[in-house]
């Protein structure tokens, strides 16, 4: 980061910053999974290597019964080996402006003028090409020199390796297979120009002090866009059809906003060293807000701080809660994912549907009392932005929030400090993704077609795709405590001691979707709404001497329970995860002759092992990634050069 100031005249200065970061990364993650029924690729009857005499896969039906004509079949392509990841990430921002006094006003000016910009470059490999895959797997023969080759006798497939899809191990098909995998790229950028006009200074004089305002005007503009391979590129409404397996399946998106706000706030001292009083200021703000998507809005905000003795301050605000959408909620691309899914169909009952005729909404081509089953716990979702597919989009969260407490300091202890805050938030049209098994349940208790839509089977039950878009699901209440305590110690010879503590406690967490029973979330982990753990606490032990110093941490995450954990059909036992507690040790030194900090660093130095969640809950990890260390006990150093 670079930053530079210099004054044009004696009030007016003029400065920038700029900041500029590039980092790369990637992972690898298990071998693709063929299912060859979700990539409507036929395993062929006559390929030589099909011992069985039937095709399998394909989506193909029978033109009476509408049943699919082949049973499915489903591999981990371990062959092709592990599917990997490279992200190049370009980030950069520039800021300048003036500054300075408003002649002899007592006020102060600032106008600025920025842009930012992300940029990433993303690629993958460990995918097949849909079509050479399908050659492969397709009808075969020998030639007339005993060699296996794609196609027919009147039509061979040049250039095509008939695949052995039931024996990949054979070292003779990993060459095959891998001749025919491809690596794709894509590419996504973010941008957001803004300018700012900021005025701060007195208003008027009051017997407790001085009236001081602030005011300003903000204009931001955003815009993302994802450019997809063409290897990747399919269309709506299942993006399941590319060159690539279904699982790379995406399309292009780009959208943007604008926004103008003006805001103001004025800071009102009401009393200043009465008794009972030593101050009393109220501070009130507003707050309005014209985004070109979702027309305007005005917040307002008040806030009181009473010190009615020097040790202690009494405080009290209360807040309109907006949040509008983000580039990425609105225009996420779609991007399929195995979402691990329970399905509310299985074992459907006629007694089920007859009690509950929105089952049919949610279990279309699931027959009853045919004792159905989902062949598989992870099915086909793809995740999308709130304003793909033509929908209605989506609106800003809106509520109301409210906190009061104090903080204590006693003159009697000196380096003690305590404060507890309670907050309660009440939020109307929650932002987030919808989980699949969200999905299945509200359709199945409200049979509304927002949520059934999303749902799409094969002939035979068994799901094809669920999509997972970005909603405002309902109301959020949650209200709950926070606490810290930090303590100095007095001046050793051996150096200086601070102690401190944080900690929050959530009371409630509910979260209410119109004609459905109220979801209490807290003390639990829910696929929708994460873990919530009624406690969460961060323990902190420093020492520092001259140059030197040490730091000690606990971070403490209370137990949580899981309901219904192994979602089988019926409601299970809830299931009890232990408390979570991670200790992290760091050391350092600073040269101050170069201002170079050297530190060093084990994190999790316990080697805490995270509590295992299960599939049902989690997918693939089988823990919360969230919430809990996955990487066990590490070590590490740096080095921070400051200029």
């Amino acid at each position: 980061m670079r930053w530079a100031r210099t004054k044009i005249t004696d009030d007016v200065e003029m400065y920038a910053e700029f900041l500029y970061n590039r980092t790369t990364s990637g992972f690898q993650i298990a071998p693709l999974p063929f299912d060859a029924r979700s990539d409507n690729t036929v395993i062929s009857a006559d390929n030589i290597y099909n011992p069985f005499g039937i095709s399998f896969g394909g989506q193909a039906t029978d033109p009476i019964t509408e049943e699919l004509l082949n049973p499915n079949a489903s591999y981990r392509l371990e062959a092709l080996g592990n599917r990997a990841n490279k992200v190049a990430t370009w980030q950069g921002q520039v800021l300048g402006g003036l500054r300075g006094a408003l002649l002899d006003t007592g006020w102060n000016w600032d106008l600025s003028l920025g842009y930012s910009r992300l940029d990433q470059d993303r690629s993958y490999s460990g995918y097949p090409f849909k079509s050479s895959f399908a050659n492969a797997l397709g009808p075969s023969f020998l030639d007339g020199n005993g060699t296996p080759t794609c196609g027919t006798p009147g039509a061979p497939i040049a250039g095509c390796i008939p695949l052995n899809i039931f024996n990949l191990a054979d070292p003779g098909q990993i060459g095959a297979i891998k001749a025919i995998s491809a690596v794709y790229r894509d590419q996504y950028s973010y941008s957001m120009t803004q300018a700012n006009l900021a005025l701060n200074g007195p208003v008027f004089t009051m017997p407790a002090g001085d009236v001081m305002g602030a005011v300003g005007v903000e204009y931001r503009d955003q815009r993302g866009t994802f450019d997809a391979d063409f290897l990747t590129i399919s269309s709506p409404p299942l993006y399941k059809d590319c060159l690539l397996a279904s699982d790379t399946c995406s399309g292009n998106q780009d959208g943007s906003y604008d926004v103008t706000e003006v805001y103001g706030e004025v800071l009102v001292p009401l009393m200043k060293d009465a008794p009972f009083a030593r101050s009393l200021n109220l501070t009130v703000g507003l707050r309005y807000s014209d985004y070109s998507t979702f027309g305007s809005t005005t917040n307002t905000s008040f806030k009181v701080d009473w010190r009615p003795i020097d040790d202690l301050l009494v405080r009290a605000s209360y807040a309109d809660v907006f949040r509008a959408p983000t580039i990425i909620e609105l225009y996420q691309a779609p991007t399929a994912d195995a979402a691990t899914f329970t399905d509310p169909c299985v074992g459907l009952t006629s007694a089920q549907l007859a009690a509950n005729p929105n089952y049919a909404l949610a279990c279309q081509n699931v027959t009853p009392d045919s004792g159905f089953a989902q062949p598989n716990a992870q099915i086909d979702g793809l995740l999308i932005g709130g304003n793909v597919l033509g929908g209605t989009g989506l609106d800003p969260e809106e509520g109301e929030a409210w906190t009061v407490g104090f903080v204590y300091e006693p003159a009697a202890v000196r380096g003690l400090s305590l404060s507890i805050d309670y907050w309660d938030y009440s939020i109307d049209d929650i932002i987030t993704q919808i989980d699949v098994n969200t999905t299945a349940n509200l359709c199945v208790a409200s049979g509304a077609p927002q949520y059934c839509s999303l749902i799409n089977r094969f002939g035979d039950g068994t799901i094809r795709q669920i999509r997972e878009p970005t909603v405002n699901l309902g109301t959020l209440d949650t209200s709950g405590v926070d606490f810290s305590a930090a303590y100095v110690l007095p001046q050793f010879d051996f150096g200086t001691i601070r102690v401190s503590l944080d900690a929050t406690y959530t009371d409630k967490y509910d979260s209410t979707v119109p004609g459905n029973p109220v979801i209490k979330v807290a003390g639990t982990y829910d696929r929708q709404y994460g873990n919530i753990a009624k406690w969460r606490t961060s323990t902190q032990l420093g020492w520092k001497l001259q140059d030197w110093e040490a730091q000690l941490y606990w971070r403490y995450i209370d137990s949580i329970k899981l309901t219904d954990p192994d979602g089988a059909p019926g409601i299970q036992p809830d299931l009890n995860i232990a408390s979570q507690s991670y200790f992290d040790l760091t050391a350092g030194y600073t040269l101050e002759s170069t201002n170079t900090k050297f530190q060093i660093g084990i994190n999790n130095m316990f080697d805490n092992q995270p509590p295992i969640l299960y599939q049902n809950n989690v997918t693939n990890a089988n823990t919360d990634v969230e919430t809990y260390d996955t990487i066990g006990r590490y070590f590490f150093g740096s080095i921070v050069q400051k200029f």
